[in-house]
């Protein structure tokens, strides 16, 4: 017998920590101000959203950006409210 409450959040914390991960990797646009990058850690989120549920999304961008508000506080937060209504809208 399985538990599907705890396979779930297993799912989405792994998820949330590979987008983690993969928001180190930005890369710049050529042609664009520097601030511009292209941020892959979206995918994940969106993964969760299509295989588990819209909120199990929502949950990766949450966790991905509260860790990011953690360890990097660059920003006070307003980079990764903005970056979570962004993904979210998205996943």
């Amino acid at each position: 017998m399985t538990n599907k409450k705890l396979s779930g959040l297993i799912k989405v914390s792994v998820l949330g920590a590979m987008a983690f991960v993969l928001m180190f990797l930005e890369f710049p646009l050529p042609i664009f101000p520097e601030f511009l990058k292209i941020d892959i850690s979206d995918i994940p989120a969106v993964f969760a959203a299509f295989s588990i549920s819209p909120f199990a999304g929502i949950l990766v961008e949450f966790l991905k950006n509260l860790i990011h508000l953690i360890v990097r506080n660059s920003t006070a937060g307003i980079g990764e409210m903005a970056n979570f209504i962004v993904g979210s809208s998205m996943a």
